[in-house]
This record gives C-alpha cells, structure tokens and sequence, in this order.
C-alpha cells in the first residue's frame, strides 16, 4: 500500500507544474490554493513534528504544574497522556493526544495569573509560543522532489539541439511545440518547424522519462527505434523514423525523430472512444486485420542489422511458438517483477503455475507481436490507417496474443472472433486454436495487472514519476484482476479446442 504522504507528494508535483504553465489567473488562484491544502496534508501525515509538539507540551504542563503547586493554586493531577506513541501511531490518536493535553493546558492557565508574579506571566508567554508552533509548522513547505520533469526536453532545448545538429537549416525556427497527455513510459512531443532548405516540417519526438517504468526488453528507445525501421521495410504502416540521438548531453534524455503521421487515435487500451458509421467501422476494422497480417507474414533475416540492434535478437534462439510461450512464462514475464521491484502476490504466483503448467503445443515459428496493438496505438485519417505507434512491448512469440487482445479489447464491437479468424486465416494462412486464444487472454490479463503494480510502485518509489501513472495504478488494475479467475475457468474449458 502507497502511503498517503507519498500520494499527497505527486498530487503537489502535478499542481505545481500546471501552475507553472498556465497564464490564467483564475487557475493560478486554485491551484494555489490546492498547493497549500496538499501542503498541510502532507504536514498532518508527518507525524514527527506533533509528537515532538506533544513532548514538548508535556515537559511545559509540567513546569507549569510544579509553578502552580508552589503558589498553593489549585491542585492540578498530572497530565495522562499516552507514553507509546510512535512515527507509526496513526494520526487521529496522536490528534486525540494532543486535545487532551489541550485540555489539561486550559486549566492551568485558568489558575496562572501574568500579573501575579513573572514566573507565571513567563509560562503564559512559554504555552502561547508553544501553540504558536503548531501554526508556523504549517507555514513549512515538504520538500518535493521535482528533478523529472513532465516535459522533458523543453521547446528552447529542441531548438538548440536542431541547430546544432542541422547548420543547413538556415533561419530555423519552431512554430509548435505541443507534448501530449497519455503515455506511461515514454513522453511525445508534436513539433512543427520551418526553415529555408525545408520548408514547414512537422516531426514527432519520442522522449525517455526519468524511470523504465515497465522495463520491457523493447523499453530501450534505441532498440524499438530498430525495431520500427524493422517493421517498415516490410510494409508495416509505421511513422517515418528519421534518426535516434542517444547522446544524452544535447538534452538530458535520449529520444527518437520520426515524421509525423495524419490523422490521431480513436480510443484507449479499453476500445475506441469514436462513434463510428457501419461503413467507417467496416473499413477500420479491415484496416487493422490487414496490419495484423501484415506485421505477422514478416520473415525474420537474424543477420538483417535492425534485427541485431532491436531487442528481438534475444527471442531468436526460440524456434517455436511454444518454446518462445514457455520462455516468456517461465523467464521473461517474472523477470519483469524482479527487475520492476514488485512484490509478488497471490494472484500473480498462480498466475505463473498456471501458465507455466499450460503452454500450448505449437510448432509453427513464432512472429513479430505488438502485444498492444489497439485504438490506443493506431492513427486513422479518417478511416485510413496512417501508422501503428508505440512498439515497445513486441516480441517474437504466438499471433494469438496480438489477436487476442485486439479482438477483446477492441473490435469485439464490430465482428465476432470466428470472422475474425476467417478472415486472419485469409491472410496469413494460420489457423488459431480456442485454446490458444484464450490462453493467451490469461497472459494479457496477467501483463495488465503487472504494469499497474509497476506503476504502484513507482508511485511509492519516485517522488516525480510521469503523475499520469496514478491511471494505470488505480484505475485499469480494476479492469485486469476481477477478470483473471474467469479466464483461467474459460480456458479450461477450451483445453483441446
């Protein structure tokens, strides 16, 4: 469990950089206001400085007390409060702590007269500055650490970095610089330029963030940039990629350039978000089968020079869909939690039982997979598809796993998955068992569910990891873990099929 503390942390990182951005004084305003009331969260859940408050509240009843006693004021018992209270000692018993010691001050101070003697009058003035602690304390600001930032590479960076980098651009200038929500692992920034050799050029830089966030062999921005060169040289639908800087000097991250495609994105992981016509559907849906088939009929050459430097030369030694399955079950996938620091669960750990007792018999060579490859992923002009993005979870594994998840998540709407196999088999010549698919649902199910803890836990872990994160953390996870139990039942049944 994250604790609250380090949520309030993000929440404040996220207000602060909006705040920084925006122009509008109204928004200003609020997200001021927001900063100081996280703040004071933040001070509440740091319960460091109230038991130093309370201990220091104790030795002054006491001083007060023993003053009193000796002027023959009333009597006054000591003051009961608890003697186990720790850093862990949740909030509302140390809050109960303190009002009773408030309570235990207000009668003391209703026998101390000022005017008596200075003694009194110097411990009146001692408990005054004591509860005026308890205000300044509020005035202490958490330190955040703010070092990544949500927009890594800023327009004035760019600019430099495109001068020095191309001299014969003469009178370069940048006439758009638009980073875009969503993306968890890699930032993406829309940028326009214009200069005398070029004309107007529109670009898309793909960024690293601060965190591996998921650590996915194709993670490493170098290695999905060969992989895209891969993929296009084969037909694939892909944005132009026109260089990779790994240089990190330039800007602090390494990131890829690839021309920009027309078009945008219809939906999320979940499906699409646009209300389409029968006839558009209809030609989406025909668009996406295609790159399927298209991305799936690639014949590997092992000496092909983007397959060496992208991350599908380690999935070469597996000749077999099943040999490739069983290395992702039993070695890949639980290197993932290793390398991502989470803990293993009870649902993960039958997970992996499971999987690894159930690999499908299947002596075809494995294929070039997307493993995301949805609305989320695909941009349409219109109902032309114009590039498929983001080809940092591919593999060389089982075209169920591709057909699986784009079926399920995104075109169940429009076309049952016996015409989808119809026409997939059209295509590619391969036939997908029942039990394959719906293995295979087991493992996206299951992946689901270890990018959300991943992201759990570089919520816990990092102080400024990319704040949209909190989506897949405390949102998706819900869509993943109810399902997983009715999908082992499901492809039980199928077994044989």
């Amino acid at each position: 469990m994250i604790s609250s503390t380090q949520l309030l942390k993000h929440l404040k990182n996220g207000a602060a950089f909006i705040n920084a951005d925006t122009q509008r004084a109204e928004y200003k305003s609020i997200l001021t206001a927001a900063d100081i009331i996280i703040n004071e969260l933040l001070l509440q859940e740091s319960p460091e400085f109230y038991l130093d408050f309370l201990q220091r509240g104790v030795a002054l009843h006491a001083t007060g007390k023993t003053l009193a006693d000796g002027l023959g004021k009333a009597p006054l018992g000591p003051v009961a409060i608890r003697d186990d209270l720790t850093l862990e000692t949740r909030r509302a018993i140390v809050d109960g702590e303190i009002e009773k010691l408030y309570g235990n001050m207000l009668r003391l101070i209703s026998v101390l007269n000022e005017n008596n003697s200075d003694a009194e009058r110097a411990w009146l003035v001692a408990a005054a500055d004591w509860e005026s602690s308890l205000y300044l304390h509020r005035l202490e600001q958490v330190p955040v650490n703010t070092h990544v930032s949500e927009m890594p590479i800023s327009e004035a960076a760019m600019l430099a970095y495109l001068q020095q980098k191309f001299p014969q651009w003469k009178k370069l200038k940048i006439t758009s610089y638009v980073p875009l929500t969503g993306g968890f692992s890699k930032k993406t920034i829309l940028v326009d330029t214009e200069d005398e050799l070029n004309g107007n050029q529109a670009i898309v830089v793909r960024a690293e963030q601060g965190i591996n966030l998921f650590q996915f062999d194709g993670g490493d921005l170098a290695k999905e940039f060969h992989i895209i060169r891969l993929v296009r040289k084969h037909g694939v639908t892909v944005a132009e990629p026109l260089w990779m800087e790994t240089d990190t000097r330039h800007v602090g991250f390494r990131f890829m350039v690839s021309r920009r495609a027309l078009g945008k994105t219809y939906g999320t992981h979940f499906g699409s978000e646009e209300t389409m016509s029968k006839e558009k559907s209809e030609a989406v849906v025909d668009a996406m089968i295609a790159e399927l088939v298209a991305l799936h009929n690639i014949k590997i050459d092992p000496n092909d020079a983007d397959v060496q430097n992208s991350h599908l030369n380690s999935w070469l030694q597996y000749k077999t869909v099943t040999e490739a399955t069983r290395y992702n079950v039993t070695d890949y996938l639980p290197r993932l939690v290793r390398l991502t620091d989470v803990p293993m669960t009870p649902l993960m750990q039958r997970a992996f039982n499971w999987l690894a007792n159930n690999v499908p018999q299947v002596d075809e060579p494995p294929v070039i997979t997307h493993r995301d490859f949805g609305f989320n992923n695909i941009i349409f002009n219109g109902s032309t598809l114009s590039a498929v993005l983001d080809w940092e979870t591919s593999l060389l594994g089982d075209p169920a796993a591709d057909i699986a998840w784009t079926h399920h998540q995104n075109l169940s709407p429009y076309m049952s998955m016996p015409e989808f196999l119809v026409r997939y088999k059209a295509g590619s010549g391969r036939d997908i068992s029942e039990f394959r698919l719906a293995y295979w649902r087991v493992i996206n199910c299951m992946g689901g569910i270890m990018a959300c803890l991943s992201s759990m836990r570089a919520l816990e872990t990092h102080d400024a990891p990319p704040i949209n994160i909190a989506a897949m953390a405390y949102q998706y996870v819900a869509a993943f873990g109810p399902q997983f139990n009715m999908l082992i039942e499901q492809a039980e049944q199928t077994r044989g099929k």
